[in-house]
């Protein structure tokens, strides 16, 4: 019998979560390629089988490379060469998974941004990269149509979100979205785009290169501003080949539901992408209706979503059948977003016979960094780091790796983390730090500790952040707006527990001396609806007379959170 490695109590060093991984991977990746080289190269054998599902309509991986290959050969046509970067903002469908691929084999970048933006954040993305392509959807166009003027952009390709889909998901929502299109020759829709390839398509495809961008992510400002995060063919593959060594149902033969928009790390990368490259189809939904998981019971064996899809399932269950009741006994649930409790997963598990995996990560890593495993779920955890990452928690004051159940920062190394924050060496180097044992620890702002087992509890964050429907909103962002008005004094965003929504900002603000209190709450509102986006605006504004501190004069956070709590119940 061999001996057991003596253990050394940290958990960069003993790695315990090591035996929950598969002992070899569901498929071989090659991290030495692109992106787009990865997907049709793993599944070549399999390439007549559905890739994607959409309202309806299935697109085999044949059809999905071929038209790929087709808008890459257009986007070339419209010079558009390794290094560019082109301006992408549509949701979960299939045209998104064709963008990202089609310049992925060019070697050109895509920029991605939260469609629920406005006119000043557009004229930004454009401007900090100089983008002359845009993609978005019919809806978005108009904002395109004020900046067009002021910025390099050249063409904007419009999209109608059923585009692919089935008939009768065509013909309701072109009923009830009649769309009227913009007179401008630069404005055009994306099958004009397609047909500008006429008839070639792009065989060849970059040569993989380490460190160049593949696609620019939007941060949710946790750390402050949001900023711009890079990632590379190279992050991506290694985030894909973790994924082949899960111990949950990957492959042909299953299908996962994905709820998660693209400009998310999740929902582009964990829920499209990696699953793509094990040969999963892909069921897409483009928005994030609490009620979509719920509906579409029986058509997939996974779904990948946040805790407020799970809760709307759990509060009408009641009204499903039993049929779709042993359907969802069935089925695999991830989680990401939000915390889930620890007696909703048991409620889920004992009371309706499915499963949940909770799992934790960052766009910065590329979503999830550690899950539950398959047949070890560990109630009130994040579950393990996946193969090849590490987790520990550090000492914040002396930069120290803590043992095992000693609460402090949760740091992750692994070669899924973001190249570079875009034009901001200052903000990348303060969250890429090298430790004392030569290597580059992320450091998340979260608290937590790993436990001898190797699962990662969650605590709390020392950075200030609001989650609201699984979409992280930086308070910081939203007091930065608010003071910026002349009546205000100082302003403190905090998190406050909703009925509807769950978790929603609440911004407390003092007013300058000898300023009136008459319509402020309707200035600050006004000022967060043109300068936020929409699930940043705040739920709940409240003028007080002084906001607490605690002694070491940092706003008393826990305070205001009593104070939101109370005063969200009467408002």
């Amino acid at each position: 019998m061999l001996n057991q490695p003596e253990l050394t109590g940290y958990p960069s060093i003993d790695k315990p979560w090591r035996k929950y991984w598969r002992e070899q991977p569901y498929r071989e990746v090659i991290v030495e390629r692109t992106v787009y080289e990865n997907i049709f190269e793993l599944n070549k054998s399999n390439m007549e089988m559905p890739a994607l599902g959409y309202f309806g309509r299935t697109i085999s991986f044949t059809e999905l490379k071929e038209k790929a290959d087709i808008m890459a050969c257009a986007f070339r046509n419209s010079r558009i060469t390794a290094g560019d970067v082109v301006l992408v903002g549509l949701p979960l469908c299939p045209e998104a998974i064709i963008t990202f691929l089609a310049l992925d084999k060019i070697g050109a970048i895509s920029r991605w941004f939260d469609l629920r933006c406005g006119v000043s954040d557009i004229s930004a993305y454009l401007q900090e990269s100089n983008c002359r392509i845009a993609v978005t959807i019919d809806g978005v166009s108009k904002f395109f149509s004020e900046v067009i003027d002021d910025t390099c952009l050249k063409t904007v390709i419009t999209l109608n979100p059923v585009e692919s889909a089935g008939p009768i998901a065509k013909i309701l929502y072109n009923a009830r979205n009649p769309h009227t299109r913009i007179s401008d020759v630069r404005f055009i829709t994306f099958k004009q785009f397609l047909s500008s390839a006429e008839g070639n398509i792009y065989r060849g495809c970059v040569p993989y290169v380490k460190d160049r961008p593949t696609i620019m992510l939007q941060s949710s400002g946790t750390t402050g501003k949001p900023k711009v995060i890079v990632h590379t063919d190279y992050s991506i593959n290694h985030m894909i080949r973790k994924v082949a060594f899960a111990d949950y149902p990957i492959g042909l033969g299953i299908i996962a539901f994905n709820v998660i928009p693209p400009w998310v790390a999740y929902g582009l990368v964990n829920g499209t992408l990696d699953l793509l490259a094990m040969g999963t189809k892909i069921e897409l939904f483009p928005t994030l209706e609490p009620n979509s998981v719920y509906r579409y019971i029986g058509k997939y064996n996974a779904a990948l979503a946040v805790p407020i899809h799970f809760r709307y399932l759990q509060d009408h269950y009641s009204s499903l059948s039993e049929r779709k009741r042993r359907q969802l006994r069935q089925v695999l649930f991830v989680s990401g977003g939000d915390k889930i409790s620890i007696e909703e997963i048991e409620i889920w598990e004992k009371t309706f016979g499915a499963k949940i995996l909770n799992g934790y990560g960052s766009s910065e890593c590329l979503g999830g960094v550690c899950i539950n495993p398959f047949n070890h779920n560990k109630y009130g955890t994040v579950g393990i780091p996946r193969k090849d990452i590490v987790i520990a928690a550090f000492d914040t004051d002396t930069g120290r790796e803590l043992g095992f159940g000693e609460r402090g920062e949760l740091c992750i190394r692994t070669d899924s983390v973001f190249l570079e924050y875009l034009n901001n060496p200052t903000e990348t180097s303060s969250i890429k730090v090298t430790h004392n044992d030569g290597l580059i620890w992320y450091h998340t702002g979260d608290l937590g500790f790993v436990d001898e087992e190797g699962y990662i509890t969650l605590l709390g964050r020392t950075r200030r952040v609001i989650t609201r429907a699984g979409f992280k909103i930086s308070a910081y962002l939203i007091e930065q707006k608010i003071t910026e008005l002349d009546e205000i004094a100082e302003a403190c965003v905090v998190e406050a527990k909703d009925e509807i929504e769950e978790h929603v900002p609440f911004a407390f603000i003092k007013l300058k001396k000898n300023v009136s209190t008459e319509d402020i709450t309707g200035k600050v509102l006004t000022k967060c609806r043109k300068e936020l986006k929409v699930h940043e605006i705040p739920k709940y504004v409240k003028v007080i007379e002084e906001i607490p501190y605690t002694p070491n004069r940092k706003y008393d956070i826990s305070q205001l959170e009593e104070m939101a709590k109370e005063m969200a119940k009467e408002m």
